[in-house]
């Protein structure tokens, strides 16, 4: 088996940054509510298709719930923050809850 490599002229390399590098993030906060539905909705606004919005979506709404439930102990004055990290290939959400 013949492996081919492209060689790239130097300036080629520069013009653009490698895919993994092209990202951006957003940062949401809610009260710490069972109320899901349109948080969801903001949280997944930028996945396409439908099968994979439903598989997220049930991931994410696990999440938050546990979020709520045990990290915040179902207390309304705490607050649920939620990182979208996005790229060309994946997406990260972090939750963080303000228990122990």
């Amino acid at each position: 088996m013949a492996l081919r490599l492209r060689v790239l002229r130097r300036s080629s390399i520069r013009s653009a940054p490698p895919p993994w590098r092209i990202w951006r993030w957003s940062e949401f906060s809610m009260t710490s509510s069972l109320n899901l539905a349109p948080f969801l909705e903001v949280l997944l606004e930028p996945v396409p298709g439908t099968i994979l919005r439903a598989q997220l979506r049930l991931g994410l709404q696990e999440a938050l719930v546990n979020a709520v439930r045990h990290g915040n102990a179902n207390d309304p004055s705490k607050c649920v923050r939620i990182r979208r990290i996005e790229t060309r290939r994946w997406w990260i959400w972090q939750v963080q809850d303000e228990g122990q």
